[in-house]
């Protein structure tokens, strides 16, 4: 878990507490590690939103469409920050949190700026 090898990691506590449920190291290993890959999903989902995003914007103009797509992939982003949030301990890897809170971060700033665009 340590070494951030979070799907090993999650294997090898839950084959330590089939073995053994009275083993409460194996129980936390397992639970943190189970949160740590909702934080990697996250990323990973999030970064390909994000690389969606990139490709819609490359048009010169954007139709009601494309707002409307990426204003959606924004805040699904967002409110799965929100969810996976809600697991955070003191055990979750700092790097994890700072990567999903960037990106939940950079979601935020285009939505405003889709909202801000309606308003002119």
């Amino acid at each position: 878990y340590y070494l951030g090898e979070y799907n090993k990691a999650y294997q090898l506590s839950d084959e330590a507490y089939k073995i053994d449920h009275y083993n409460r190291m194996a129980l936390t290993i397992l639970t943190q590690s189970k949160n740590s890959i909702k934080y990697l999903n996250f990323i990973n989902d999030a970064t390909i939103y994000y690389e969606q995003i990139d490709k819609i914007t490359d048009k010169k103009t954007l139709s009601s469409e494309d707002k409307m797509r990426i204003s959606m992939m924004c805040k699904i982003t967002i409110d799965e920050y929100d969810i996976i949030m809600k697991y955070k301990t003191s055990f979750t890897d700092d790097d994890l949190i700072h990567r999903a809170t960037v990106l939940k971060n950079k979601f935020q700033v285009i939505l405003d700026s889709l909202k801000n665009r309606g308003k002119n």
